[in-house]
């Protein structure tokens, strides 16, 4: 497990190449972002979340709440889209919610469910390599293990639009 950080609480873990996981405090810190040379940022927070922005960063911002009865389903064809597309062009992504556990590590586990071509478990113990803590809350685990990886991997190749 790699971690960056310039103390605990800031951390951000690599899950995969060119890809990163962690929370607020981590995909705050500017001088971790350059250091990693991160160029684009999927953010999940709650809609009265304030965070800082960095200048010439690419954004993805998804606004949910994390629990149960929120409905991941609407968010993740977007973010996989977007994750996918920016490594493609060379870039380094970083997903984040507040603690780096649930929201981000469930859009996480669905991108590799996606590019490959995982069950749920699968992709849970993969990204869980990289950051131990993921754990999707009760409703978006049930909700990633329903998904229809054939379908995922169809939303990363931009085949269906959402």
């Amino acid at each position: 497990m790699e971690a960056y950080s310039d103390s605990f609480l800031t951390s951000l873990h690599r899950i995969d190449n060119n890809l990163y996981l962690g929370g607020i405090l981590g995909a705050s810190n500017s001088n971790l972002i350059s250091r990693l040379r991160i160029t684009s940022i999927v953010q999940i927070l709650s809609r009265d979340a304030i965070v800082k922005k960095h200048k010439n960063i690419r954004y993805l911002e998804i606004k949910i709440d994390d629990l149960p009865s929120v409905n991941i389903n609407r968010v993740i064809p977007d973010a996989i889209k977007f994750i996918h597309r920016e490594m493609n062009n060379g870039g380094v992504v970083l997903i984040h919610c507040a603690a780096g556990v649930s929201r981000s590590g469930s859009v996480a586990i669905a991108y590799f469910m996606a590019k490959y071509s995982l069950n749920y478990q699968t992709a849970l113990a993969r990204v869980r390599k990289g950051r131990g803590c993921v754990c999707p809350n009760a409703g978006f685990e049930r909700q990633l293990k329903a998904m229809d990886v054939t379908a995922l991997k169809n939303y990363m190749n931009g085949s269906v639009l959402s």
